[in-house]
């Protein structure tokens, strides 16, 4: 329930009751946003066998069969189903015949309704009218050709809650996918594992677009990226692959969004890929590789996450090694449960059997971390693993932009401003008395940061005033905010 709290900020006779406030703007989420591979692709074939038909009504036929694994059944509604053969194995057959009669579409069958599906039990069915009069009532056994189409419009982030873990395989499909003779792993549904299991609350899951049977392109990866910029909530990043070539998209993205004019913030988790590693143990690489990785980066809205050159999981009784970048799914999803402001030195990771990484002493650690490396390191096998710095890849100085949740935390109190602020922005005449409502309004959100701890304090420099730029003219204060955290202030900018 909303406080009636009220503030008057000095020499301001506005008075501004913080109910007011908080419902001019609902606050934004910090939520993670997992990208790679799904189970879902933009054409596949399925082919489902021995189905037990409902004949009733004969010759209108009705096929009820399962899709849990076959299809991610939150899209099913976006999906483009199409009924080819169907195959009929026959109760009885003359001498001389096929034990099993192939239906052709239109000749030999047409569709009497179209496919469904039922949530309550993740069955789908589909109704047919068979027209080959050599198939009988008796015929109860079919094996359908499903072709299922998917429009890369449609591949969008979509968010998940906790609740839904129940769900999770009628919606990411198996661990590995196994198509036209490939194996690889579904990542999607391995970072929703891990997510799960370390209770971050909702997330964002984006299946990147591809050809069945193939892993996603550069440019399939771009084009998903970008829908990103629509959801001001986004803000952990986490490419599900170490390809440099995604990364540098991802890298683009988080700079290039994160500004006053598009008014929002995000950052990116990315990793090394450590097969380009000869020698895991050899520090000296790792400076050079993983650390020159960071410093080609130097971006202090990218951390690289190096935890060693794979990871065990184990799900569903099955032990699987996983590549590195799962570490960095691991870290977003503790990030997003601390604490928005909370850093995460020296917090443990335990949803990992084993990070299959080099054992340094803590000398050689710091090698690599003062290249910009976010460390996650295991000591020993039966024991958690470790967060040992949670550093940016900048090659700043400032602790502002090396340290990760410094980052964080300013960003967490920018976007508090901002939404509280939203509503002014092309709603009001600048004339007399804008600024004192804007001041007021400054003062409650104030007062709610530092209650919420958000910051130590939130000091105002200047006052507002108007200021003429290419984007046209624009009301800007200055502020200056202590981190809860020490580190040196921060001046801030905030523009409406």
């Amino acid at each position: 329930m909303a406080s009636k709290t009220t503030y008057t900020a000095p020499g301001v006779d506005v008075i501004i009751e913080r109910s007011a406030v908080e419902q001019q703007s609902a606050e934004t989420d910090f939520l993670n946003v997992y990208v790679g591979t799904g189970i879902t692709s933009r054409n596949r074939n399925i082919e489902k066998t021995n189905i037990k038909a409902d004949t009733t009504n004969f010759p209108r036929v009705t096929l009820t069969f399962d899709l849990v694994g076959e299809v991610n059944t939150d899209l099913f509604s976006k999906m483009n189903f199409t009924i080819g053969q169907v195959v009929v194995k026959r109760a009885t057959t003359p001498e001389g015949e096929d034990t099993e009669l192939t239906l052709q579409p239109t000749t030999d069958y047409t569709i009497e309704q179209q496919l469904t599906f039922s949530k309550t039990d993740s069955t789908a069915s589909v109704t047919l009218n068979i027209l080959n009069a050599s198939v009988t009532a008796n015929d109860v056994i079919y094996n359908l050709d499903i072709q299922v189409g998917v429009a890369d419009k449609d591949f969008d982030l979509r968010v998940i809650g906790a609740e839904d873990r129940f769900f999770s395989k009628e919606l990411f499909g198996p661990v590995v996918l196994n198509e036209n003779d490939e194996e690889f792993y579904n990542d999607i549904a391995i970072a929703a594992e891990i997510a799960f299991r370390m209770e971050v609350p909702r997330f964002y899951y984006l299946e990147v677009p591809r050809n069945y049977g193939e892993q996603p392109t550069i440019d399939d990866y771009r084009k998903a990226l970008d829908k990103i910029y629509f959801h001001n909530d986004a803000y952990r990043i986490v490419p599900l692959t170490s390809d440099p070539e995604v990364v540098s998209v991802v890298n683009q993205l988080v700079s290039a969004v994160s500004n006053p004019v598009d008014r929002r913030e995000t950052v990116g988790f990315i990793s090394y890929d450590t097969t380009k590693i000869t020698n895991m143990d050899d520090i000296n690489e790792l400076v050079e590789k993983v650390g020159g990785y960071s410093q080609s980066m130097n971006n202090k809205r990218i951390v690289n996450v190096f935890g060693g050159e794979s990871a065990e999981i184990l799900i569903n009784s099955q032990l699987y090694v996983v590549p590195d970048y799962y570490v960095s799914a691991a870290v977003a999803s503790l990030d997003s449960v601390v604490g928005k402001v909370d850093p995460l030195s020296l917090r443990t990771i335990d949803v990992f059997e084993r990070i299959n990484g080099p054992k340094f002493r803590p000398r050689q650690w710091d090698l690599l971390a003062k290249n910009g490396v976010f460390i996650v390191m295991q000591d020993n096998d039966s024991t958690p693993a470790v967060i040992r710095h949670q550093l940016t890849t900048s090659k700043s100085t400032a602790a502002e932009d090396q340290e990760y949740s410094i980052v964080k935390n300013f960003d967490v109190v920018v976007k508090k401003i901002r939404d509280r602020f939203a509503v002014y922005a092309g709603q009001f005449n600048v004339e007399s008395g804008y600024t004192e409502r804007l001041e007021g309004t400054m003062a409650t959100v104030r007062q709610e940061i530092i209650e919420e701890k958000l910051a130590k304090d939130l000091t105002v420099i200047t006052p507002w005033s108007q200021r003429e730029n290419s984007d046209g003219r624009n009301l800007v204060t200055r502020l200056k905010m202590s981190p809860v955290y020490p580190a040196n202030d921060l001046d801030v900018y905030l523009i409406i």
